[in-house]
This record gives C-alpha cells, structure tokens and sequence, in this order.
C-alpha cells in the first residue's frame, strides 16, 4: 500500500517560482536554510508545507 501525505496547503508554481528567485538573489549557501529562515520566520507565512 502506497500512503501519499495529506497536506492542507500547497503551493502554486508562480509561489514556487518566487521563492526559487528570492533564494538565487539571496546569500545563502543552502535552501534549507533560507527557507527555514527566510521564509517560515521572517514573511510568517504558515500556511506553506
């Protein structure tokens, strides 16, 4: 049996597509870190996965 993940949100391809912009314009080394940082704190978005 196959299990998929039940996810409230997800994003759409130009949310995608900006984070992808916003991380090549940024400092940081790895995108695991700019997004934890970046984008889970500082723009308090909850909602992303």
């Amino acid at each position: 049996m196959v299990r998929k993940r039940n996810r409230k949100f997800q994003l759409s391809l130009s949310e995608v597509a900006t984070i992808a912009v916003y991380f090549h314009l940024s400092h940081y080394r790895e995108f695991k870190n700019f997004y934890l940082i970046e984008i889970k704190k500082n723009m308090k978005i909850n909602e992303c996965p």
